[in-house]
């Protein structure tokens, strides 16, 4: 059975949710209120394996609670005796694991079970008191098609130029992705020796500007593609064309006309309105790999969003969640700290469960708290 979770295959989304303290402005205020709000304040006031011990029991049963394909081997070894092997993979998607045995938070996510699907009750925005956890962080790749005419390729490059200024300014403001430009090196010398990491990061967004089949001289016009992909799979995550009409003069040193630099700074906002909806219920995931000093390390940095002491869940996305229920898998499910941060890339250091080990395809997952 295929897990398909959050688009991505073969990848985890793993967000536990811990409520906050509650506060409260009114005198007046009951009993009742005063005590559940004490009990949340002991809830946060825990350690670092009762929140892992917590988060394992809550993809645990919700594993339990949904589809569970079971495979059974048998076979006859060469002293004539029975052997028998099980495996249990399950169908659930998890897009949100609530923590069990606490009040839900005010619009905490709901999974449920339905026809082998995990359907979430909820509009995934973050709400406005809310800190933003790290973000997806994208490559921006803007160019121009290698077939444009001489002509044509001078309006192209101020095509691409606005295109890059109004990205940069309208992911800055986004809670859910941000951009870095793709770095060229001269030689692979340069790559070896510059490189923070850049190469690594999991999402490219990819926008070629071309000229349009039906443009005319009275009417320049040039279509522009955007490719959204991720690194470990194939197929685009969005995918959009959107047109951009010159004035009959075409481009100028002086730069585009306002009204041409109106027309990308609208179709920059109908983009980044699709990333947003698509990117609102994915959690940031980044690949997390042992370097030779046996030092955890994730393909995410400052840049990323992320700060010294965030914690994170490091999982095998080969086991989880896709195969939780056969023994052993869940304690590979580890919480980690921040311990060093960089541009591109952080280290983690695991303070709830057994380091992770040996050959994995591990993944991090930001914890909320």
């Amino acid at each position: 059975m295929k897990t398909t979770l959050c688009r991505l295959a073969g990848t985890i989304a793993l967000l536990g949710v811990m409520p906050m303290a509650a506060t409260w402005a009114q005198t007046g205020t009951s009993a009742a209120q005063i005590q559940a709000a004490q009990q949340r304040l002991q809830l946060v006031d825990i350690s670092a394996e009762e929140r892992l011990a917590a988060l394992r029991q809550s993809l645990l049963q919700t594993a339990m609670d949904g589809p569970t394909e079971v495979k059974t081997t048998q076979w006859i070894d060469h002293t004539g005796a029975l052997r028998e092997s099980s495996s249990f993979t399950s169908g659930m998607l998890v897009r949100g694991v609530r923590v069990l045995n606490e009040p839900a938070p005010s619009g905490a996510e709901k999974v449920q079970m339905k026809d082998k699907q995990a359907v979430v009750a909820k509009n995934c925005e973050r709400s406005g008191h809310e800190r933003a956890s790290p973000w997806h962080h994208v490559t921006l790749d803007v160019s121009i098609s290698p077939y444009l005419g001489a002509a044509h390729r001078f309006p192209a490059q101020q095509i691409a130029r606005e295109l890059r200024q109004q990205i940069h300014h309208r992911t800055a403001q986004s809670a859910h992705w941000r951009v870095s430009d793709k770095v060229v090196y001269a030689n692979p010398y340069d790559k070896a020796l510059l490189t923070q990491g850049e190469q690594n990061l999991p999402w490219r967004l990819s926008v070629v500007v071309a000229l349009d089949p039906q443009s005319t001289p009275a009417s320049p016009t040039y279509v522009t593609r955007w490719e959204v992909a991720h690194r470990q799979d194939r197929a685009l995550f969005v995918s959009q064309q959107h047109w951009v009409t010159l004035p009959p003069s075409g481009g100028s040193v002086a730069g585009l006309d306002p009204v041409v630099s109106a027309q990308i700074q609208a179709l920059v906002e109908i983009f980044n309105r699709a990333m947003e909806s698509q990117l609102s219920c994915v959690p940031p995931q980044f690949e997390a790999q042992l370097d030779p000093s046996k030092i955890l390390r994730i393909n995410a940095g400052h840049l990323s969003g992320l700060r010294l002491g965030d914690v994170l869940v490091v999982a095998d996305r080969q086991k989880i969640p896709s195969r939780i229920l056969e023994p052993g898998n869940l304690e590979g499910v580890v919480l980690a700290e921040v311990l060093a941060v960089y541009a591109y890339s952080a280290e983690l250091k695991t303070i709830a469960g057994v380091a992770p080990k040996g050959a994995g395809q591990w993944v991090a997952v930001p914890y909320t708290p």
